[in-house]
């Protein structure tokens, strides 16, 4: 169809990973056990899983993508989780949202530096769990890879985090 072959041909721009691109589409991915998804390129490939069905880390050349969920064991509010990733992420932080504490379920997004990498991470915080996506790459190529890394976390969507699994 000629109409989907023009809104596909932007998304291809951004697929420029490791001086290849990408020409296939993006794939979905739910887990399994946290009930987490989200889209991501077909041409990543994954470079680690855990044993308890936690998460997956796909990579290619400098761009890595991981994402997991855990169980909120603790009970840990939002704000308090949302502010010990501000504390490990200290000056470098670039960027950062947070949903209105109204807004469930709850949510932040920061843009930050760690040892030469941009590190794109989003958080959903419930009573019972926590999922996460975090998107990171090296800083100089930080142009080119954030526009991708911003469609792949706005994709992200948590699964049931009002139960533990």
């Amino acid at each position: 169809m000629p109409g989907s072959r023009l809104n596909f041909l932007p998304v291809l721009c951004l697929f420029v990973l490791s001086g290849t691109v990408l020409a296939s589409p993006w794939a979905a991915y739910e887990n399994s056990r946290f009930g987490y998804s989200l889209t991501i390129p077909q041409g990543l490939t994954v470079t680690g899983r855990a044993d308890d069905g936690s998460g997956v880390t796909w990579q290619t050349g400098t761009f890595k993508v991981q994402v997991y969920g855990s169980n909120n064991r603790y009970k840990i509010a939002p704000e308090r989780w949302f502010a010990n990733v501000r504390v490990a992420a200290g000056d470098r932080i670039v960027d950062e949202r947070t949903s209105k504490p109204d807004q469930e379920p709850r949510w932040h997004e920061i843009l930050y530096l760690k040892e030469g990498r941009r590190v794109h991470r989003k958080t959903f915080v419930g009573e019972g769990s926590v999922n996460t996506v975090e998107v990171s790459y090296g800083y100089a190529h930080r142009e080119q890879k954030q526009p991708l890394g911003q469609k792949l976390v706005d994709s992200f969507r948590p699964g049931d985090l009002a139960i533990t699994h």
